[in-house]
């Protein structure tokens, strides 16, 4: 019986393990706002002065932040098929 309960453990640790691995961002949110990327901190009164971001840098949040919301879409099930309905199309160039 004991070797059950282990195995069913272990099974089971293994799933949430790769469950876990889903959750890949490296900017995840922050309460419910999204972070800037580290490189646009604001500066406090006794450190140096701000530096700009790199491209490959902004690149790169970017792309974790896409990545994050596509990840969020599909847990809640949202795709575009309303969005792309010719009726409604007219309001993606409309703003009120």
């Amino acid at each position: 019986m004991s070797k059950i309960v282990f195995a069913a453990a272990f099974v089971g640790s293994i799933a949430l393990s790769i469950a876990a691995l889903g959750q890949d961002v490296r900017f995840p949110p922050v309460g419910e706002q999204l972070p800037a990327p580290p490189c646009t901190s604001l500066p406090d009164w006794n450190t140096p002065a701000p530096r700009r971001c790199t491209a490959a840098e902004l690149k790169e949040y970017h792309d974790d932040i896409g990545h994050w919301r596509n990840e969020q879409r599909i847990r809640m099930g949202i795709n575009d098929v309303e969005y792309l309905r010719k009726e409604l199309l007219w309001a993606q160039s409309s703003f009120v």
